[in-house]
């Protein structure tokens, strides 16, 4: 069997305005066979949805997390592996945060769309309570 890798794989990019398929992350996709479940995590920047997906996915260091002012996770990454909960075969995706200094509202709109047709359950992360009126006007949107 081959070697699965131990960290987050990039699923999709974002450059110059167009999102772009990762062939690592894609690879890895194809190969896990049934998905049941896509649980993806968005919120915005740097409010932990990058540990919430570690503990989702059960192992520390999955996803890349950094106490520094820029983002670790942009465009989608995926877990390596699929979670097995409940009988269920469950991808674990961590979405690109909002509100971030060098963001394109445009993207973020993008990724919360797309993030939002895929996922069987989509988790709004925060960190400081509730969502904004600004967040839940983002959220209504989808």
């Amino acid at each position: 069997a081959p070697l699965r890798p131990s960290h987050a794989l990039q699923l999709l990019s974002f450059s110059n305005g167009k999102l772009s398929p990762c062939t690592p992350g894609m690879q890895a996709l194809a190969s896990m066979g049934h998905v049941d479940a896509t649980v993806a995590v968005i919120g915005r920047a740097r409010t932990g949805k990058s540990v919430l997906c570690n503990m989702l996915f059960g192992r520390d260091g999955t996803f890349e997390i950094s106490n520094k002012m820029e983002s670790c996770s942009k465009g989608v990454w995926m877990a390596p592996e699929l979670v097995e909960w409940h009988g269920k075969r469950v991808l674990v995706l961590d979405v690109e945060g909002t509100g971030d200094f060098d963001s394109d509202p445009d993207v973020e709109m993008a990724l919360m769309m797309l993030s939002r047709l895929v996922a069987s359950v989509l988790v709004y992360n925060t960190k400081d309570g509730p969502p904004s009126r600004d967040q839940l006007g983002n959220l209504s949107a989808l």
